[in-house]
């Protein structure tokens, strides 16, 4: 937690000292000719660490978790989000009020414009209703217009729903958003950030908060949006992590359609008018045959080696991340990823967006 408040030290740097040092204690004890040393850090961010002497921070902000119920969960803990865990730029600490599963196997991120029409908040209410049969949780940033829409539909639809906002746990902007929030968190879901409490709102924190919104999710999609602004920020970011987009269109005079019609028009984003369309795209099932499924499962079983069968049986529990099943097998990385291959190519399983594998 300390690392995250040394200026000129980010999440990747971070993440490079304490891989290098063996841990966030281990660095700041380090010398700092061997930080200077190491590859990628430089002078100026060795000199930093070096100096760091606001412990006392650390220790207040832990007593105003304790008080206010505030998990912090860092990077190399096993409750960190392994979608938020595979990407580069993932925060060193995530604060979480609430209690939430952030491994579901189906999340979906729905953001938009501030200023949403009454067609673009209909919209929203509607897909949110749609995807409930589709077991999803949805998150998005707690903002005005299409997110809190987004918020409420799910409470309103018992949809696990997430906020991920772009300041310290102190407070919630907009305030008015505050009551939802709450209800949020007593329905299941949970309000996170990667910021201290006692940080100022800053415009500059929504894009980073956008970039948790976009790798927490296995899909996201834009309702509304002008050609620029926060929610075209998120899905290029989704994109670049290889997230699959979706946008619904609108009228080309419509400057709230703008955004997502150029997502579509540019190949950035999927034609999305109803949750049947993200399902597809996403190869999602609503219901399976759990008898027919089970005496295929049988019979393909009796066809795998043993290190198939025991991958095949960790499927059976449900969609698994790519990290969770190499956790949970003695198999070297590039081992494993044949081993995948070949299953997929008999037919046993099918690869999902976000380095997930589900069992046919």
């Amino acid at each position: 937690m300390s690392l995250s408040l040394v200026p000129r030290v980010g999440p990747i740097l971070g993440k490079l000292l304490i891989g290098y040092c063996g841990s966030a204690e281990a660095v700041f004890s380090e010398k700092k000719t061997i930080l200077n040393k190491i590859p990628g850090v430089g002078k100026i961010a060795a000199e930093a660490v070096y100096n760091f002497k606001n412990f006392e921070l650390v220790d207040r902000e832990l007593e105003f978790m304790a008080t206010h119920h505030i998990r912090g969960i860092h990077y190399f803990s096993d409750e960190f989000p392994l979608r938020l865990k595979q990407e580069l730029d993932s925060p060193l600490v995530l604060f979480v009020r609430g209690e939430t599963n952030f491994n579901h196997s189906r999340i979906v991120g729905i953001v938009g414009t501030r200023s949403a029409t009454a067609a673009g908040l209909e919209a929203t209410r509607n897909l949110v209703e749609e995807l409930k049969e589709y077991k999803v949780h949805t998150i998005s940033g707690l903002a005005l217009g299409i997110d809190i829409c987004a918020h409420k539909a799910s409470i309103e639809h018992k949809i696990t729903t997430m906020g991920v906002v772009a300041h310290g746990l102190d407070q919630l902007y907009p305030f008015r958003h505050a009551s939802h929030a709450n209800t949020m968190i007593e329905s299941g879901g949970s309000i996170l950030s990667e910021h201290f409490s006692g940080t100022a709102l800053n415009p500059d924190l929504f894009p980073r908060r956008n970039r948790i919104v976009a790798a927490m999710c296995d899909c996201l999609v834009v309702v509304e949006s002008k050609i620029r602004g926060g929610s075209m920020i998120t899905a290029e970011i989704a994109s670049s992590y290889n997230r699959d987009v979706f946008a619904l269109p609108g009228r080309p005079c419509d400057i709230m359609s703008q955004g997502c019609n150029y997502l579509i028009k540019s190949l950035k984003a999927q034609l999305c008018e109803n949750a049947t369309d993200i399902a597809k795209g996403m190869n999602w099932e609503i219901h399976t045959n759990k008898k027919g499924k089970k005496a295929r499962q049988a019979e393909l079983f009796a066809q795998l080696n043993e290190t198939e069968t025991h991958i095949a049986q960790l499927l059976t529990e449900g969609q698994k991340h790519y990290d969770e099943i190499l956790a949970n097998c003695t198999l070297p990385v590039h081992k494993l990823s044949y081993v995948l291959l070949e299953l997929e190519m008999k037919g046993a399983l099918r690869s999902l967006p976000g380095n997930r594998y589900e069992l046919l």
